[in-house]
């Protein structure tokens, strides 16, 4: 199909499902803060604060660490980190022991950077105190959303937390893709998946969840990981092109 996803607020839908849903303000004084003591103006990562999502880059960043909330020595692992420097960032200003990990590193193990599947990672249970993705869980292409929760049950401590945001979605469940994503092999679609196609749309693979979706793919792939989505109440105050919405934690019992 033609076009661009809309994104629609699914919360009621969640509910229904049973879904912890809680508001969230960001506190902008400390994320400016943060901002400034991150040191992003210095770097090459988007353009150092002059690309248009910046500042939403940023945001992500530290809501997802407001909300997890970590100790200095705790284990943290940034999933899908591509040329991200969150790791660094979050080993200095937190005292984290932190790892990268991304499909597209060479695939094992190799001092804090791990490449291969996200959703079958080289390490042993419960090896990490926090997950983090960022503006990446809509990428998982085929199965690789489910496998990936229940990869994250396995990995974290007892305690533990996931943070996943934004979460994408829409009153149906669809895959958005531009027009290269749709060459022989380029992408694993699942049968019935319903494909939005437009060439003013980068990332070749982009996942909606509506509410039964969300539920039957995520939801339902919890085992001993408790639930709750926040939804973020004054983008407006933050500024800049923030389109963060829902930010998804999971805690290991």
């Amino acid at each position: 199909m033609a076009g661009v996803v809309e994104y629609q607020d699914i919360s009621s839908g969640l509910r229904g499902a049973g879904v912890r849903l809680a508001s969230y303000a960001v506190p902008v004084a400390d994320f400016d803060a943060y901002v400034e003591r991150a040191g992003y103006a210095a770097l090459d990562y988007y353009d150092h604060g002059r690309e248009p999502s910046a500042r939403e880059k940023y945001l992500e960043h530290f809501v997802s660490l407001d909300l997890i909330a970590p100790r200095p020595g705790e284990v943290l692992i940034d999933i899908a980190s591509m040329n991200s420097p969150f790791s660094e960032i979050a080993a200095d200003l937190y005292g984290l022991t932190t790892y990268r990990q991304d499909l597209m590193y060479p695939e094992g193990l190799h001092g804090r950077t791990m490449g291969g599947d996200a959703a079958s990672m080289p390490i042993p249970d419960g090896f990490a105190d926090h997950l983090v993705l960022h503006c990446s869980f809509e990428h998982f292409e085929g199965d690789s959303d489910s496998r990936f929760i229940r990869e994250a049950s396995r990995v974290l401590r007892p305690g533990g937390k996931l943070c996943i945001l934004p979460l994408y979605t829409s009153s149906e469940y669809a895959i958005q893709t531009h027009p290269r994503g749709l060459r022989p092999q380029r992408l694993d679609f699942e049968p019935g998946d319903l494909v939005y196609v437009s060439d003013q749309w980068g990332p070749p693979h982009c996942r909606y969840y509506d509410a039964t979706a969300f539920e039957r793919r995520v939801v339902s792939q919890l085992g001993d990981l408790d639930l709750t989505i926040y939804e973020v109440t004054n983008r407006d105050e933050v500024g800049g092109n923030c389109y963060l919405r829902y930010a998804a934690v999971f805690r290991k019992a």
